[in-house]
């Protein structure tokens, strides 16, 4: 994995020196933390779609036999 200084190269040293490297990363890392509470959410639903292991799932042309 590249390192902060080798990925942004100059756009790092002018963050840096401008004093707006925290609020770079700040950003950088509320996007992420929006993106993995999606990432999750996204995962939940997909779980919602499937029947538990151990349950029985009522197949509707069946359910009259």
């Amino acid at each position: 994995m590249k390192s902060l200084f080798e990925q942004l190269g100059g756009t790092y040293t002018n963050l840096l020196t401008s004093g707006r490297l925290n609020a770079y990363l700040a950003d950088i890392d509320r996007q992420a933390q929006k993106r993995f509470e999606r990432l999750i959410e996204n995962m939940k639903q997909a779980q919602g779609n499937r029947t538990p292991k151990g349950k029985k799932c009522l197949r509707m042309d069946r359910a009259g036999q």
